[in-house]
């Protein structure tokens, strides 16, 4: 996910709209389960819109580093709206190493997160199929309303969250409001370098002005690792939090001025934000512990015996391996299951961090899971799926009866060629 960058005129624009959306008063505290917050953890959650032929939901990404707006929709909303959106300017934006396009803007009559119901919503459209953010963004015109929360393991944002107590396993670090953004400093090799707090950033970035006043260190790196091609490296720290060595993104220049802590560095963390306050950080847990709450983050699989509702084997099949497996329920729609064996898998260390997917590539580790994609499924049905090359695998892990570690909800395009399909996963 690309940072947006909005021009002064836009700005004022917005800021024309009256800018903040209507909460309603005395709101309680709002968790939403987060689509995917394991195998590939950004922040994407269901949100429900308005439109002509009645509400409608769509998986869009939160994202901190979105200054004022409440949400970023695509043109093909547009209809789907009807006349619960109206225009009121067109204004250039554009995304962080994008090219400048245009956006208009205006009031969406409302937004629901799960019990949330904002009105009045400031909001853009645009174009975004280049993001891979699905239906939307969700901004900081909703995010800096109150406390919010990241769970990555049980799988959860919390909106108006009650700010945690400080105690030994929290670390507190302050945060200052800046353009409609939260900024925090982040100390590399002892430098203090100011970064906005950025959920839509797969990795953090330094500019290259400040990196070279600081005296870091800047060096060449492929551009899978860093767009730009380069990176700036250091000790990094969020004051008595050592984050360790990391490679920075280098790039020469960012709206308004800061670098940005992105989820390279976030998504090793439970984090609470006060907006303009003070960020809070906590140690993640061991995956597999947490498995059965996370996966209960989907209302259908809390009343199942096995978590995720599954019950799977695997047996070898030549080179291939054989997954045969049944569901405890009736399955209510399509879904990936990222599916391992806890013995072999301590605390899901095998599962690649964001940052280890950019700088390594998804193929250098070994493969420790298989995900298993289902389009439908009857209750006590069995099924198979063959797993490619998958009788190495099995040699290798002895993983014959595998559990489920998380379910993500998938489109049924995600399941080419039939209606299962099983891949192994590092």
């Amino acid at each position: 996910m690309k940072r947006l960058l909005v021009s002064l005129g836009l700005v004022a624009s917005l800021l024309s709209l009256g800018c903040a959306p209507i909460f309603p008063a005395g709101s309680a505290a709002v968790v939403l389960p987060i689509r995917d917050p394991i195998t590939d953890p950004v922040p994407s959650v269901l949100v429900t819109l308005p439109g002509r032929d009645g509400p409608w939901s769509a998986w869009m990404y939160v994202d901190s580093g979105v200054p004022i707006v409440s949400a970023v929709l695509p043109p093909a909303s547009d209809d789907r709206l009807g006349s619960h959106y109206a225009d009121q300017f067109v204004g250039p934006i554009w995304f962080f190493q994008g090219p400048v396009q245009f956006a208009r803007g205006g009031l969406l009559s409302s937004l629901t997160l799960g019990d949330l119901v904002v009105r009045d919503v400031p909001v853009l459209v645009t174009r975004i199929d280049r993001l891979s953010v699905g239906g939307g963004i969700v901004g900081q015109g909703i995010l800096g309303h109150a406390p919010w929360e990241i769970d990555w393991d049980r799988g959860t944002l919390t909106l108006g969250a009650r700010p945690w107590p400080e105690g030994p396993e929290t670390t507190v670090v302050p945060l200052r409001r800046s353009w409609g953004l939260d900024v925090v400093t982040v100390r590399v090799d002892r430098h203090p370098i100011e970064m906005i707090l950025d959920t839509g950033a797969g990795m953090s970035y330094i500019l290259a002005d400040t990196a070279r006043d600081a005296g870091l260190s800047v060096h060449e790196m492929a551009p899978r690792s860093s767009p730009g091609g380069k990176v700036t490296s250091g000790d990094a720290a969020l004051g008595p939090l050592r984050l360790g060595h990391i490679d920075f993104g280098s790039v020469p220049y960012s709206w308004p001025g800061y670098g940005l802590l992105g989820l390279d560095v976030l998504s090793r963390y439970r984090i609470q934000v006060v907006p303009g306050k003070r960020l809070a950080l906590r140690p993640r847990g061991d995956t597999w512990q947490s498995a059965p709450e996370r996966v209960a983050r989907w209302p259908w699989t809390r009343a199942c015996p096995s978590v995720g509702c599954l019950r799977a084997r695997v047996e070898p099949a030549g080179k291939d391996a054989r997954l045969v497996f049944s569901f405890e329920v009736d399955l209510p729609h399509p879904v990936a299951l990222v599916l391992g064996c806890r013995e072999l898998d301590p605390v899901g260390s095998h599962l690649l961090t964001i940052r280890e997917r950019l700088t390594s590539g998804r193929n250098s580790a070994p493969t420790n899971h298989v995900v298993l994609r289902v389009a439908s499924a009857m209750k006590d049905q069995t099924l198979e799926a063959m797993v490619s090359n998958g009788n190495q695998w099995l040699s290798r892990t002895g993983c014959r009866e595998p559990a489920v570690l998380d379910v993500v909800p998938i489109p049924p395009k995600a399941i080419p060629g039939g209606a299962v399909r099983a891949d192994l996963r590092w």
